[in-house]
Parts: C-alpha cells; structure tokens; sequence
C-alpha cells in the first residue's frame, strides 16, 4: 500500500510545483497530503489533500482491464452505502475514482483544519449507516439566548455582547 500512496503523494506535489501555484483558487496555507489510506479488496480509500481541492480517493491496487471514460461515474460501495464517484486519470497514476469533499480551499486557513475535515469525512464514508459516531472534534454551539449582540455588530461580525 505504501508505494500507491506514495506514488499518490509525489505526483500531487510534483502538479503542485509545476502547474498550480499561483492560480487565484490556490490556498498557499495548505500543502499536498495523503490521509487515513484503508485497504479494500481491490483497492485502496483516503483522502488527499492539496492547496486547490480535498477529495475521498478510491486508488486501483490494479489498474482496471475496461475503458473507462474521463469524467464519468463510476458507483463503489463503502460501508456507509453506495456512492457515485467521478473517474479521473493521470499519465503517471493511471486511473483513480473520487468524491471532491471541499473545493475551492480557500477557507481553510491551516493544514489542520483540512486534515480535520478530510478525516471526518472519510470516517462518515467509512463507517456503516446505523452506526453512531463518536466525533473527536464536536462543533461547540454557543447558547446566544442569553447574550444581546446590536444589528451593527451582528452585521459587521462583531458577537460579542453588548454590555
């Protein structure tokens, strides 16, 4: 498995060099990385992330014998369900299938908040339907019944109360 993501991880960064860099939807905060790779039985499944996209990867142990068309979908089951994933394919990977979780990136403003996304992801993708998770990182709601935030502030951005 170690040499398909590898092999995964140095194409994505040699892309990263030669082509992307400097393109209006690039997010110089995030670099190219290869997350949470499981093995299925003809394949593998993670997450890659990169400065212009965060995508769910299903990586060929083998490269498939049928032509496939660029672009197309392609169905795979993963045991949360079944799931339409797009075809793609590289000179040098040959053919890869994948979900985009997050595209453009611009809203993430460290690598971390990537990671956490394509990880929760890939584990709701991952994990059987019926199945109740336990999220690492809960989202945190903030109780605003008690706190008086102005029109101006609430429209400028500014929630802190008014005391």
């Amino acid at each position: 498995m170690q040499t398909h993501i590898e092999k995964l991880t140095q194409r994505f960064q040699q892309i990263d060099r030669e082509r992307m860099q400097g393109l209006p939807f690039y997010n110089p905060h995030l670099h190219v990385e290869a997350l949470g790779f499981e093995e299925l039985d003809q394949a593998y499944i993670g997450t890659l992330i990169t400065p212009w996209f965060i995508n769910l990867l299903f990586l060929y142990k083998q490269q498939p014998q049928h032509a496939a068309v660029v672009g197309s979908k392609v169905p795979h089951a993963l045991p949360s369900g079944e799931y339409d994933f797009m075809i793609g394919e590289d000179e040098e990977l040959g053919r890869y299938d994948f979900i985009s979780l997050a595209s453009p990136v611009g809203i993430y403003k460290t690598q971390q908040q990537a990671e956490a996304l394509a990880m929760q992801k890939l584990r709701n993708y991952l994990t059987p339907a019926g199945t109740e998770q336990v999220d690492e990182h809960p989202l945190v709601f903030i109780d605003r019944k008690n706190r008086s935030v102005s029109r101006r502030g609430f429209l400028s951005g500014n929630t802190r109360s008014e005391e």
